[in-house]
């Protein structure tokens, strides 16, 4: 019932609030119930109810309505009455607000605490990419060759649309690019090495990556292991580490379907040559591309519901391209980062960079 309302709802405020269905339509639904309908309506369709009337305008204004949105889509713990903690009056101002400024869904992996050096908005989808630090902010052994190393990034996908997104992680469907600022592109490792192997014990293993096979050599912090079969394409194949928020193990390889305003995050490691830290690589960034799929604008979401594999494959699936780009001012990236005596590097304070951040613009 409440879908036929909204159905309703939708067609009136597209026929124009001139006609007299339309007017008929505004005086024969009660307001509760015309909250109601506003409350099951994205965000671009309530832009088209509020077109049609002042009554229906109000409606679709109001505190609740935004900042269910505001919650669902950036997940922020804020009271309801606490709206100038964002710079607005009322919650429409604060979705607008953070909209515009692209602000990243609090989440495991994310959120606000997390350092941001790439994002962009293209065809309904936004994109932060994120590094996967260490302590000394160095790069990552390769393992079976010492002298080159790898970044590890976290790619943090949304979607903004009313359609589902599917997002998958295999070697044959992901369409996965860094593109350096002299025009050179990398794509993901996908784990082509030994069985056997030595490397440092600075990997994150799963539990049951832990037995069979490795043990820590006794007096130094090295390990050696004989690995299970697919050891290596788990540890460094593209894998989907978050979703929603929460922290997931999915395997490489899977695909997930995003609804509207969700989001996830893809662990995928790059290869930096021999490159010793973090800056070093990301100053010669210019640019990540991201392909998804969508579902065809005649489709329906809830069609997908509890969706199996043949009924996936059958569906009609359009690309989308989402893309993410760095900083052209390597200021912007070496500010995150102190070097000390040694050769040694470590993150700087994020609380003293957005304070000196804020006096610069005249904030404080």
């Amino acid at each position: 019932r409440n879908k036929s309302m909204a159905a309703v709802a939708c067609s009136a405020s597209a026929r124009g609030a001139g006609s007299p269905p339309a007017q008929q339509t505004q005086q024969c639904i009660p307001p509760p119930i015309l909250e109601t309908i506003m409350h099951l309506l994205d965000p671009k369709s309530l832009g088209a109810c509020a077109a049609v009337s002042k009554q229906w305008q109000a409606s679709a204004s109001t505190c609740r309505i935004w900042y269910t949105l505001c919650c669902h889509r950036w997940r922020i713990r804020t009271p309801i009455t606490r709206t100038r903690v964002y710079g607005a009056k009322n919650w429409l101002g604060v979705y607008h607000r953070l909209h515009k400024r692209l602000r990243m869904p609090r989440g495991h992996y994310t959120g606000n605490r997390c350092r941001t050096f790439a994002s962009g908005r293209f065809g309904g989808i936004d994109l932060w990419i994120c590094v996967a630090h260490r302590p000394d902010c160095g790069l990552v052994r390769q393992l079976g060759d010492s002298h080159r190393r790898s970044i590890r990034f976290r790619i943090t996908v949304q979607n903004i649309t009313h359609q589902m997104v599917s997002l998958s992680t295999s070697p044959e469907d992901l369409r996965l690019l860094l593109i350096d600022k002299d025009g050179s592109a990398h794509v993901p490792m996908m784990g082509a090495f030994e069985r056997k192997f030595r490397g440092y014990q600075h990997h994150e293993y799963r539990k049951d990556w832990e037995s069979p096979g490795l043990r820590i050599l006794p007096g130094s912090t090295r390990i050696e292991a004989e690995c299970p079969a697919n050891f290596e394409e788990d540890l460094l194949s593209p894998r989907i580490v978050a979703m929603n928020g929460n922290k997931t193990e999915r395997a490489p390889g899977e695909d997930i379907l995003l609804g509207p305003l969700g989001f996830a995050v893809i662990e995928a490691s790059f290869d930096a040559g021999t490159l010793r830290f973090e800056p070093e690589f990301l100053e010669k960034c210019s640019r990540l591309q991201l392909c998804v799929r969508a579902l065809g604008q005649g489709k329906e979401m809830a069609s997908l519901r509890g969706i199996n594999a043949e009924r996936k494959a059958n569906a009609e699936w359009e690309r989308v391209l989402a893309a993410g780009n760095f900083g052209n001012d390597d200021e912007d990236i070496w500010k995150h980062y102190s070097i000390l005596p040694g050769g040694c590097m470590y993150l700087n304070d994020l609380d003293q960079l957005r304070d000196k951040d804020r006096q610069s613009r005249g904030l404080l």
